[in-house]
C-alpha cells in the first residue's frame, strides 16, 4: 500500500501538454469487469518520434476481506473521475495532498506512442537551439494542434461512453 502526495511545479516556461488516462480493466467467465489499474502519461507533443512507456499501475484500496470479496464476485467499484489519479487541470495549489487515500501496485503497462509532427516549422533546424524551442512552443499553441488534440480526446470520450453503453447491455 502506498499514499499519494503529487508535487507540482508551476514555472510557465513550457506550455502545457494533454495527459492520457489509462484504465486496465479484466473480464471474468461471469462477465465481471473489475479494474486491474490506473494510470496516465503526458503526451510527447514536443518532439516527433517513436515513444515507449513502462508505466506503473495502481488500484485503490477495497477495503479489506470483504472489499476482495466483493471485488471477486461481484466486480469493482465504480471510480467517478479517472483524472483524479493524475493532476486535475483545475487544480491551482502547489500541492496535492492524497494522503488519506490507500493504493496497491498492480504492475505495469508498456504503451508504445508513435507522435508525428504535420507543420513545416518543425522542419526547420538551422535556427539556435534557444530559438527554436521557442518557435516550438509558440507553435504548439497554434489553434491547429489544440483543435486537433481536442478531437482526438472527444474520439476517446465517445469510444469510453459506447463501451459504457455495450456493459450496460451486458
Amino acid at each position: 500500500m502506498s499514499n499519494m502526495v503529487v508535487w507540482i511545479t508551476r514555472t510557465g516556461e513550457i506550455p502545457k501538454t494533454p495527459y492520457i488516462y489509462l484504465e486496465v480493466i479484466s473480464k471474468t467467465v461471469w462477465n465481471c469487469y473489475r479494474r486491474e489499474g490506473f494510470t496516465y502519461k503526458n503526451l510527447p507533443v514536443s518532439r516527433p518520434g517513436c515513444y515507449t512507456y513502462n508505466l506503473s499501475c495502481c488500484k485503490f484500496n477495497n477495503g479489506g476481506f470483504f472489499g476482495g470479496i466483493k471485488r471477486y464476485f461481484v466486480g469493482d467499484s465504480k471510480c467517478a473521475d479517472i483524472r483524479w489519479i493524475g493532476l486535475p487541470q483545475e487544480y491551482d495549489h502547489s500541492v496535492i495532498n492524497k494522503f488519506s487515500v490507500e493504493t496497491i501496485t498492480t504492475g505495469e503497462l508498456v504503451v508504445r506512442m508513435n507522435v508525428v509532427h504535420q507543420s513545416h516549422a518543425f522542419l526547420d533546424e538551422l535556427h539556435e537551439e534557444n530559438q527554436r524551442k521557442k518557435f516550438i512552443y509558440e507553435k504548439l499553441n497554434a489553434s491547429g494542434l489544440i483543435k486537433s488534440v481536442n478531437q482526438v480526446l472527444l474520439n476517446f470520450k465517445k469510444a469510453r461512453k459506447d463501451l459504457i453503453e455495450v456493459r450496460k447491455q451486458l
